[in-house]
């Protein structure tokens, strides 16, 4: 069996894990990568819990899906689509506000594992059940 589709599930959920504990932990450090000004107890709240319970979430369900071969099939789904949306999102933005230098670094970053999902999904190969 190929290790690439779980090792990708196990990536992304770090990743994703990562990125959501900083920004519920420094959420002002965190924003500043993306120029978000955070000028009240509402805003920092609202980035802590979209940048960083999101995230966090989503991390933790690839975790689970990393944890049992026959979730990965499901935990490269999840992954590949949630970084689909995001450079979705991101080229939308892109095209009706302009192309910053870290725009389109976190776009290369969710074009490159978009495509590592596809790869992935690919080369899954989903046991038979008997």
């Amino acid at each position: 069996m190929n290790a690439f589709p779980r090792l990708f599930v196990w990536f992304n959920a770090i990743l994703f894990a990562s990125v959501g504990v900083g920004f519920l932990v420094a959420p002002e450090f965190f924003g500043a990568w993306v120029e978000l000004e955070l000028s009240s107890d509402t805003a920092r709240t609202d980035v802590r819990a979209v940048y960083g319970g999101l995230d966090l979430g989503m991390g933790l369900f690839l975790l689970w899906c990393g944890a049992d071969p026959e979730r990965t099939r499901a935990g490269i789904a999840a992954a590949t689509l949630g970084v689909v949306g995001l450079a979705f999102g991101r080229t939308l933005g892109s095209a009706i506000d302009g192309l910053s230098a870290a725009n389109a670094l976190f776009l290369a970053i969710e074009l490159t594992c978009a495509a590592g999902g596809l790869v992935a999904w690919r080369l899954h190969r989903t046991p038979h059940v008997t």
